[in-house]
């Protein structure tokens, strides 16, 4: 791995892939603070998103760089862009988890059989799967990084205090204790109920847990065997 001690602007992918790592491990060791932090889930999420498309960006680059693919009119190594629903974007101009790896999935099925017998190159269909779960619910990577987002219908889920009538906290009250905060007002009449739901965002944080550890397997193999360590 002779990239990891040089600048990243010397990187076969001008960098991209060593960002994507320091993101990845960042989000290991902010999960490992949930103690500390209470809820770093958005953080985390984050984080993991962020690598996942800097890892697609970075083996985009290198396929073409490797394999000598060009791009679409007006972009090249020095300003590459990305085939997304049959229009070409600059490749730092898109956050679409969805497109990015429909068109590494493209360029990667055009090269598979140039590919090194070495290493088990398959993309399994639960990837592709998780991929359209994680960019369906933060399709321009704002879902993760502000309250408000423009996946409007799904920024209530985010918290990890949800707000629920009587019945429904008397319903899970049966199956144990619940965490809950109730707002009352002056005549103690309660106004609004709050439990504690960790597990709201438990499906998407499963898939990114997934394909971060996924695509950081296949950065790697690309820097060994297609790359020779650069």
């Amino acid at each position: 791995m002779r990239y990891i001690f040089t600048p990243p602007h010397q990187h076969y992918d001008c960098g991209l892939g060593y960002t994507a790592c320091n993101f990845y491990y960042a989000a290991k060791a902010l999960s490992e603070c949930e103690s500390v932090l209470g809820d770093s889930n958005l953080p985390t999420c984050y984080l993991q998103r962020h690598s996942i498309e800097l890892f697609l960006k970075s083996l985009i680059y290198i396929l073409h760089k490797k394999y000598n693919i060009s791009f679409g009119v007006g972009f090249s190594l020095e300003k590459p862009g990305v085939l997304l629903k049959e229009k070409w974007t600059g490749m730092f101009l898109t956050h679409d988890l969805i497109g990015l790896y429909a068109y590494f999935s493209k360029l990667f099925s055009e090269v598979s059989n140039q590919l090194p017998c070495s290493v088990n190159w398959e993309l399994p269909k639960r990837i592709e799967e998780r991929i359209n779960l994680i960019g369906g619910t933060d399709p321009k990577s704002d879902y993760f990084r502000y309250p408000i987002s423009t996946n409007r219908s799904q920024d209530g889920k985010k918290s990890s205090n949800q707000e629920v009538e009587m019945e429904e906290l008397l319903e899970k009250m049966n199956n144990g204790p619940v965490v809950t905060t109730l707002l009352v007002d002056s005549n103690d009449d309660v106004q609004n109920i709050y439990i504690e739901n960790a597990e709201v965002l438990l499906k998407v944080k499963a898939a990114l847990d997934e394909v971060c550890d996924f695509f950081n397997g296949v950065h790697a193999a690309f820097r060994v065997e297609l790359m020779g360590g650069l």
